[in-house]
């Protein structure tokens, strides 16, 4: 693409505007497109082309969008990248068509993707006690990021890092506010925020409500150290002939070592006495006449007693590494989980049921009527594909015969 962000027909707005005081006369600066939000019937997509100041690469547009074009809402969805992938690039091409026809298709890229589970409490009243008890665990580059540590949502990973991350997060609360924005929107005659409010039905509340939302985010510097195809096309064919999995793989990739931390025999209430009982009968030692000892037993009880007093990060500042992993493995091999002794200092250890966390099921992720929404625009896309068409046989049992998308088992695209 050559030339000025307005000869395709696309928005564009001025870097400046300069008035001369004297004479009145205006100087515009170099166009450029802004962030815009292409409407559906659903809801929008975000779009932003990139024509100047682009380092490294050529001018190109950047387009995000979740499966909510194709249904409304996101709490529950589909897997298939191709048929996400088919309605965002045929809503480029229905809103500017002069633009669609200038672009490289086939060389389009991913430059990130999400994937999703959710898992679904007891009750609505655990899933914040849940968050501030996640927030707090961490295992190596999978720690925590304090910084953005919302009221609602816990992030793992850095804010900037070009490789990716993950989130937890309440669905039903991020729900809520939606809602209450649209009705707001609503009652001023906003016809789109009419339309989602009728998707946005009670049904799917009461479901969201008790849902604990766990979301990664691969870009594509950490696709290609997988060595997972960048290519957009390449990406479908690999998930079609290859692995129909690949976005669990994605999301195992973030949240393993995440979710690795809470397994072991939780015990909330955890009693000092029952912990010093536990070491000297675990942990002693026999000294070479053969008496008993219980140095060791002792020397671990004390740092529990630190972690309870002081915390996890504290207590960890003021140790060798090798000595403070030493003591935590022996607690641990007492059958208390790591994601405990990181929270030992905090009152959540009493108020959450950490059983209910290690007992999360991935399995149940939308109800069992719900069909996923096909886009109807998957064919004029066929021809970018390993062949020129879609062959069902090769698909996994993504679609039937007919070109329908079976109901999807697992993730969010």
């Amino acid at each position: 693409i050559k030339g000025a962000v307005e000869d395709y027909q696309i928005k564009a707005v001025p870097s400046y505007v300069k008035k001369d005081l004297k004479t009145g006369d205006l100087t515009l600066g170099d166009s450029y497109h802004p962030f815009e939000s292409l409407p559906t019937s659903h809801s929008g997509m975000a779009i932003k082309f990139y024509a100047v100041n682009v380092a490294n690469s050529n001018p190109y547009i950047s387009l995000n969008a979740s499966v909510k074009i194709l249904q409304g809402h996101n709490v529950y969805g589909g897997e298939s990248v191709l048929n996400l992938a088919s309605e965002m690039l045929n809503l480029l091409n229905e809103v500017y068509p002069a633009f669609y026809s200038c672009l490289n298709i086939r060389g389009a890229t991913i430059a990130k993707i999400d994937s999703t589970f959710s898992v679904s409490l007891p009750s609505d009243l655990l899933v914040q006690p849940c968050l501030r008890f996640l927030s707090n665990i961490g295992d190596g580059h999978r720690k925590s990021d304090t910084q953005r540590d919302f009221y609602n949502t816990v992030y793992f990973g850095g804010k900037t890092s070009r490789y990716g991350g993950a989130k937890i997060y309440g669905k039903g609360h991020e729900l809520k506010e939606e809602i209450t924005k649209l009705q707001k929107s609503a009652k001023l005659g906003n016809t789109q925020s009419i339309n989602k409010l009728k998707v946005l039905n009670p049904a799917l509340v009461d479901w969201s409500k008790t849902l604990l939302r766990f979301e990664s985010t691969t870009k594509a510097r950490q696709l290609k150290r997988l060595l997972y195809p960048v290519n957009l096309w390449d990406f479908i064919n690999y998930q079609r002939d290859e692995d129909k999995d690949v976005l669990t793989r994605l999301w195992r990739y973030w949240f393993d070592p995440i979710l690795s931390i809470l397994k072991g025999d939780i015990m909330p209430d955890i009693d000092d006495s029952e912990v010093y009982d536990l070491c000297k009968s675990n942990l002693m030692s026999y000294t070479k006449s053969g008496k008993v000892s219980y140095t060791k037993a002792n020397n671990v009880y004390n740092f529990y007693i630190l972690l309870k007093r002081d915390g996890y990060v504290a207590v960890k500042s003021r140790y060798a590494r090798r000595t403070f992993d030493e003591n935590v493995q022996n607690l641990t091999s007492l059958g208390y989980s790591k994601s405990v002794l990181q929270n030992l200092s905090l009152d959540t250890v009493k108020t959450v049921p950490v059983s209910e966390i290690v007992k999360m099921d991935f399995t149940k992720q939308f109800p069992d009527e719900y069909t996923p929404v096909i886009s109807e625009h998957i064919y004029k896309f066929a021809k970018y594909l390993n062949g020129g068409t879609i062959e069902f046989n090769k698909f996994h049992n993504l679609y039937d015969l007919d070109g329908n998308l079976l109901p999807q088992r697992k993730s969010t695209t």
